[in-house]
This record gives C-alpha cells, sequence and structure tokens, in this order.
C-alpha cells in the first residue's frame, strides 16, 4: 500500500533463499508476489510451486544455463550479473526469431555516499557491472550489439551495514541516472531489498516508498515503468 499509492505499477519480490518453506512460498504467491530466485533449483522450485514463469525474477551470478535460456524464452525478468552471461546469450541465440529482453545488475561506490554503511566499505562490489571502472558501458554496447537481445530493466541491490533512508536515497538517484542511459526501452527498475519497514525506531515503509519514488518520478512515468522491491 504504501509503494503503490505512489507507483501504482509495483511489484514485490519475494527471495527464496531467504526462507524457501512450502507454505510461505505458496502464501506469497498467492498475494501476488513475484518469485526471486538466484539458481536452477530455487527456479525449478518456483515451477513446481505454482509461479507463472513471467512472474519469476533471476538474479545471481551462477543461474544455471538451462534456468537462464528457459527465463528468456517464456518472459521471466532476467537481471545479467557478468560478462560470462553475456557471451554465453552472444554465442547461444535463440530459436524461432525470438527477441530476449534482459536487465543489467549494476554497483557503484555506494559507501563514498554512505559512509561506514555499507558491507564491502572501500572495495567494489562482487556482483553486477561497475558504472565507476566503465563495466556498465562495456556490458550495455555489448548487448546493443546482439540484434536479438533488448535491455530493459536495472537493479540496483546493495548489501549494506544500515537499512537507512539515505541509503536508498543514493540507490534511487544512481538507478535514475542509469535507466535514462537505457531511455525509451526501459520497463523496469529493480531497487533490491533489505529494507526495514516494521522494526521499532526503523523507519517506516511509507517513508522508503516516499524517498525512493520521489527520486524516480522525475524521470519516468509509472505507466511505462515497473518499480520491483
Amino acid at each position: 500500500d504504501a509503494f503503490t499509492k505512489r507507483w501504482s505499477n509495483f511489484i514485490v519480490g519475494y527471495s527464496f533463499k531467504t526462507n524457501s518453506l512450502p507454505y510461505v512460498l505458496t502464501l506469497l504467491k498467492d498475494k501476488g508476489a513475484y518469485a526471486e530466485v538466484v539458481s536452477e533449483p530455487e527456479y525449478r522450485l518456483a515451477i513446481k510451486m505454482g509461479y507463472d514463469i513471467d512472474k519469476i525474477i533471476i538474479n545471481g551470478p551462477y543461474k544455471g544455463v538451462m534456468a537462464l535460456e528457459e527465463c528468456l524464452n517464456n518472459g521471466s525478468i532476467v537481471n545479467l550479473d557478468s560478462f560470462h552471461e553475456i557471451e554465453w546469450i552472444k554465442n547461444n541465440p535463440p530459436k524461432q526469431g525470438k527477441e530476449w529482453k534482459v536487465g543489467l545488475r549494476i554497483n557503484f561506490d555506494l559507501e563514498n555516499y554512505c559512509k561506514g554503511e555499507t558491507i564491502m566499505g572501500n572495495e567494489p562490489g562482487r556482483f553486477g557491472f561497475n558504472i565507476e571502472n566503465g563495466s556498465f558501458n562495456r556490458a550495455l554496447k555489448k548487448l546493443k550489439d546482439i540484434p536479438y537481445v533488448k535491455v530493459v530493466g536495472i537493479h540496483g541491490h546493495h548489501s549494506t551495514r544500515t537499512k537507512s533512508l539515505n541509503i536508498f536515497k543514493v540507490i534511487s538517484e544512481k538507478l535514475s541516472e542509469i535507466g535514462m542511459v537505457i531511455g525509451e526501452n526501459l520497463e523496469y527498475i529493480d531497487i533490491g531489498g533489505c529494507i526495514f519497514g516494521d522494526k521499532p525506531g526503523a523507519p517506516s515503509f511509507d517513508e522508503y516508498a516516499k524517498i525512493i519514488v520521489d527520486k524516480l518520478e522525475k524521470n519516468f512515468d509509472a505507466e511505462k515503468v515497473a518499480l520491483i522491491l
């Protein structure tokens, strides 16, 4: 409710690695959540639990080739994490003239903006394509050179020591900037996770929603771009 009243095109993705008990997965599915998976076994579990394949978000550095191909062919939200995945896509084109839609996971020097709040500190992020060292631009160029691929999303989850409003303000600002680089093909912005919401003394869902949407609505329209949390 906190997010949808500010951004109508809002998706909750539930992380299977957080708790994959079938009862929990069924409950979240019935309430409209997407499955957020990071591996072949998690993907297979999502299918077994009855999640529609176009309601699956697949992230992570080792998705599994079969899961990756099935997700690309059937409209899942696929966030690429490495040049290895791009090379696989380049060397294994889809059959029957299909178009594959992908997103890119990004990382940047969040510690520079939020001192002492990140887990990685001054080390570069382990996941995704870094903005400062040019990895993101190289990845985007490689994908644009593949005729059957369209880049339609960005994913910006970061591991942090805190879950402060400032963390999400900075992530939203950076994703907004990168979204403008992708341009009119952009279909979704995936903020990632790790908000509090119901912990005493922590920011509320409304506060998180406001600070994230305030940054995104300057450049994007909720009717055209989904917001994923």
